[in-house]
């Protein structure tokens, strides 16, 4: 029923894997697709975590290391993909495929 009268009003539906699809493209934005193979295989590991929302702790403790060792990692990954941001490690995490926006994702802890 709301659909209906969504269209019928003149605005625009999208259906919730319609809009997934379009935010993820726009997440991507234009140009190149980043390249995660400039990160070690441990800065991919670390970058997933921080980007599904984990604390450092958090991400030491899911990986066995030193919350020091993840906040050197996590240095070095800001300085690869030049970003100062979890916002912009997310935004290359999901532009490079290495987590993938899903219905009914929540990471709030």
């Amino acid at each position: 029923m709301i659909a209906i009268e969504s269209v019928d009003s003149g605005k625009v539906l999208f259906s919730p894997d319609v809009a997934r699809a379009a935010l993820n493209q726009f997440v991507r934005g234009p140009g190149e697709v980043p390249n995660p193979s400039q990160l070690t295989n441990r800065e991919r590991e670390v970058l997933v975590h921080l980007a599904e929302g984990l604390s450092n702790q958090e991400v030491a403790t899911a990986l066995g290391l030193g919350v020091r060792t993840v906040e050197t990692h996590r240095g070095h990954i800001l300085r690869n993909l030049n970003t100062h941001s979890v916002a912009g490690l997310t935004k290359f995490a999901i532009a490079s495929g290495l987590i993938i926006l899903r219905e009914g994702d929540n990471n709030e802890h």
